[in-house]
């Protein structure tokens, strides 16, 4: 049985990030030496390893906790946003 962890990463703050410093999710995804297709997958189904998520927070300057929480209290699910 496979979990949906998608609300449980601050899949908002990865975006916001990704706009904010003019990255297209290409070359994000190169500098945190992950594939797009595994991006995908932990933007849209929270689909993700321990690593993946460490190269993210490195890459971002972050915590590995502002990434992902044992909280359901992101509201990553917007359907307007276009990334």
């Amino acid at each position: 049985m496979k979990i949906d962890l998608s609300e449980y990463v601050n899949i908002k703050l990865i975006k916001d990030f990704i706009k904010e410093n003019n990255f297209t999710k290409t070359s994000f995804c190169k500098k945190c030496n992950i594939s797009l297709w595994v991006f995908n997958n932990i933007i849209k189904y929270g689909d993700f390893t321990i690593s993946q998520l460490e190269r993210i927070s490195k890459v971002m300057n972050v915590s590995m906790s502002e990434l992902f929480s044992s909280e359901k209290k992101f509201n990553n699910k917007n359907k307007d946003d276009k990334l």
